[in-house]
């Protein structure tokens, strides 16, 4: 469930974007406590899915800027995904804005 849906296909190269993909669908199971596609069977069916385009949906009461980041971690457009240098500092942006709009 948390492989990046081009590896999926054959022949395909482990890359740092597969790498991201993973981390943005442990995100949705750290902030949620719940695995990703707990509602699918295992199998081809739940790849096919996942390659086409299914993600976890997170609850409304997750924070704006933490969902971003995660929808952008697991975007299906590979060179849409951030490196993990991106990824650090988009999180530390999220913690400034959260900071922030707790002192209001």
């Amino acid at each position: 469930t948390h492989l990046a849906p081009e590896r999926l296909q054959a022949g395909s190269l482990i890359t740092p974007a597969a790498d991201t993909y993973s981390f943005g669908v442990l995100m949705y199971e750290l902030y949620t406590g719940q695995k990703p596609y707990a509602g699918l069977a295992p199998g081809p069916g739940m790849m096919r899915a996942i390659f086409d385009g299914l993600r976890p949906v997170f609850p409304d009461s997750t924070p704006a800027g933490y969902r971003a980041l995660a929808e952008c971690c697991w975007s299906r457009h590979i060179s849409a995904r951030p490196c993990f240098e991106e990824v650090e500092l988009l999180g530390q942006t999220c913690k400034l804005a959260q900071a922030m709009k707790q002192r209001q």
